[in-house]
């Protein structure tokens, strides 16, 4: 049995002043975190990736990606770090990385997780099904991917 979550109601069940984060020393509301989110669906979107490691240090930045990427549709990989060799282990799981870190690859298409609240007017975002797939890759004590 699959349930439905509605990703507009749950980021609107809190009053958009509501201050439900601190990143980097300044408050972020309900209004900027769904704005964020709506930002990077429509960043996403675009790619033409399905399979896409998720990695990013900073925990809002983390959340706004991950609701992102359900949204759009695509097999979300989490992994652990983003290690060269790490990705070459896995390289047949993933199809891009969006991370916060610093990172080049010339083998694997990387996109910047910056968050950049740039949507005008407010959309309904749609529904995911908890049927969404998530790939979570851990290393473990030994380093190797599993």
């Amino acid at each position: 049995m699959s349930r439905i979550i509605n990703i507009d109601q749950l980021l609107t069940q809190c009053a958009d002043t509501k201050i439900i984060a601190v990143r980097a020393g300044r408050a972020i509301t309900a209004a900027e975190l769904k704005q964020n989110v709506q930002a990077a669906i429509a960043n996403i979107q675009l790619r033409p990736e399905q399979k896409v490691a998720l990695y990013c240090h900073d925990s809002v930045c983390f959340l706004v990606w991950f609701l992102a990427l359900l949204e759009a549709q695509k097999s979300v990989v989490l992994v652990p770090n983003i290690q060269q060799d790490f990705l070459q282990a896995i390289e047949q799981d993933i199809e891009c990385v969006v991370t916060d870190q610093p990172f080049k690859n010339d083998a694997i298409t990387v996109y910047d997780a910056e968050l950049n609240c740039n949507t005008e007017g407010e959309k309904k975002l749609g529904q995911f099904t908890l049927q969404s797939e998530v790939v979570l890759f851990t290393s473990g004590s030994t380093g190797t991917p599993k």
